[in-house]
């Protein structure tokens, strides 16, 4: 059997086990039980898609308007060149060590007559496809809008789709190489799930630095004034540190000439490069960090601690559930990235000295001083929904959920040891992206005050999306990323947050059409926050039946 094709028999494997494909074909198209469920998840995915596809669909007319009277609309597609990278580097370190390492499928593999590489490949690929699937989003509509916009001809479409397909590889192969390097080190360790977690951030940390040095280069009027008057100034600015933007812009912009041949065979050839080298280092390493993981613990003796600090039972719960989180790093990754990203990410102007962002914030602030206010209400708020924590509280116990049933805990102090911990670990992550949109807007104590209120609000919307999660738990999964990323609920939860948003906004702008002082937002918020949290308690008590009235 050729190697291409038992690659492309272990790829459709691993797919199918990622996302559960065959059970989904066997409830919903052969036993034909919860089509709703099936039916769900398309609109869903339909709603998402078109949701991100309109932002950036529209964000990419504004702007090439914009541009287009100074010739440098251009720049566009170097600028989404730049998020196409981070994105896709953030979300390969999160996919990496969770399908190359934490899945289960792994251990299987091993005994199996692959040769490294093959597994390599294959697991590459799904991470690979799971990217296309995230830039379908995005960079799909600028393509097409830039592309209609420029009245670009066969040569740009076919560049277009050609790009397209070379985009992921150069951020994803770095990212790929970096998880191998950490993770061959980090098993010969007896902490390896602590070091793995720290090696997950510190590869965070990498595209952190790199979107740094790229957003904070010099800034000379002069240089500035020559690039507006030069056909490809901006670009040529942009990408002096990221020559990759060059590259894809010529592509598609001079499609059908030898410079846009060149650009073209420039990404493509960097991209096939990086992933080469990724591969080459994934065959020599990737077994041997498995089996040093294996191994990392024979021959250690462990003591059982008996002596356990007497505690309330609700701490108990939460304790428990906080050490159930952090000791699988593809949960910490995929709940925890955004918090910690994001903050990041907002800070970059405020880092680099960059006036024109901090003036915007500041003439917001002015007027509307309770804009920081909703800020930081909002941000707590769909957090919560954002981070998949409370919508997968039960799911990410898998079968072991049954055990936990079997406790002598009462249905509604496990509740609520689950919803202080989780709560907890958003309302934490949560403050940090608070305080830095309170100082870019110039408003840090209107930002805390509003956060201090979303307290309540953030609780009483995690119990919602914890119920959620109660009623249909997805349980049977095989890999810890499934119960995040493979579950329905998930986009339920997403798409309750995106109502709550709505409602948030419309209710802050009723507010500000009608005159409402700042003491009068305030009580008026507290006070449906409150009525909220009250409510969903006692939708808790008379939800028990979930709980002792199903078999897990």
């Amino acid at each position: 059997m050729p190697a291409i094709n038992r690659v492309l028999s272990l790829t459709k494997v691993l797919l199918n086990n990622t996302w559960g494909l065959s059970k989904a074909k066997y409830e919903y198209l052969v036993r034909r039980e919860r089509t709703w469920e099936l039916v769900l998840i398309l609109l869903s995915i339909i709603f998402i898609f078109g949701l991100f596809a309109s932002v950036f669909g529209l964000a990419t007319d504004y702007l090439y308007d914009q541009l287009a009277p100074i010739g440098q609309q251009s720049v566009v597609l170097a600028v989404v060149l730049l998020i196409c990278q981070v994105v896709v580097f953030v979300l390969g370190v999160i996919l990496a060590i969770s399908i190359f390492y934490f899945s289960r499928d792994t251990e299987i593999l091993l005994p199996l007559p692959f040769h490294p590489y093959e597994v390599v490949v294959a697991k590459f690929a799904v991470v690979l496809i799971n990217e296309y699937l995230s830039l379908l989003g995005f960079l799909a509509p600028v393509l097409v809008v830039y592309g209609i916009k420029a009245q670009g001809g066969v040569a740009y479409w076919l560049s277009a789709l050609v790009t397209f397909l070379f985009v992921p590889l150069l951020p994803l192969g770095l990212a790929c190489l970096l998880t191998f390097l950490v993770m061959r080190f980090v098993n010969l360790s007896s902490r390896k799930e602590l070091i793995t977690l720290l090696g997950g951030f510190l590869l965070l940390g990498v595209v952190i630095v790199f979107q740094f040095y790229v957003q904070t280069q010099a800034e000379h009027p002069e240089q500035l004034l020559e690039s507006l008057f030069s056909e490809e100034g901006l670009v040529l600015l942009l990408s002096r540190r990221f020559p990759p933007s060059l590259w894809f812009t010529r592509a598609l912009t001079q499609a059908g000439n030898v410079t846009g041949l060149g650009g073209l065979l420039l990404l493509a050839g960097t991209s096939v490069c990086m992933l080469a080298l990724a591969v080459g280092v994934g065959q020599l390493a990737f077994y041997r960090s498995l089996v040093f993981g294996m191994e990392a613990d024979r021959g250690k003796d462990k003591q059982l601690k008996l002596d356990y600090t007497p505690r309330r039972v609700v701490f108990a719960v939460a304790a428990n559930e906080f050490r159930l989180f952090f000791r699988r790093a593809v949960y910490v990754l995929n709940g925890l990235a955004g918090l910690i990203v994001l903050p990041v990410m907002l800070l970059f102007p405020f880092i680099s000295q960059s006036s024109a962002i901090g003036e915007i914030f500041a003439e917001i602030s002015g007027p509307l001083p309770f804009i920081a206010f909703f800020a930081g209400f909002g941000y707590s708020v769909l957090q919560t929904g954002l981070t998949a924590l409370p919508v997968t509280a039960f799911s990410r116990e898998g079968k072991e959920l049954a055990i936990l049933k079997a406790l002598p805990i009462s249905f509604t102090t496990l509740f609520l040891g689950k919803l202080f911990a989780i709560q907890a670990i958003i309302l934490l992550g949560s403050l940090a992206g608070v305080i830095v949109l309170g100082v870019l807007l110039q408003a840090l104590d209107y930002a805390l005050l509003g956060f201090g209120v979303s307290i309540l609000a953030s609780t009483a919307f995690s119990s919602n999306l914890m119920l959620i999660d109660l009623k249909r738990p997805y349980l049977d999964w095989t890999n810890p990323q499934q119960a995040i990323k493979s579950n329905v609920n998930s986009l339920i939860g997403m798409g309750v947050t995106f109502v709550v948003a709505g409602i948030v906004g419309f209710l802050a702008r009723q507010l500000y059409v009608q005159g409402v002082s700042f003491g009068g937002i305030l009580f008026f918020t507290t006070l449906v926050s409150a009525l909220w949290l009250g409510l969903s308690y006692l939708l808790v008590k008379r939800s028990q039946h979930l709980w002792y009235g199903q078999e897990f």
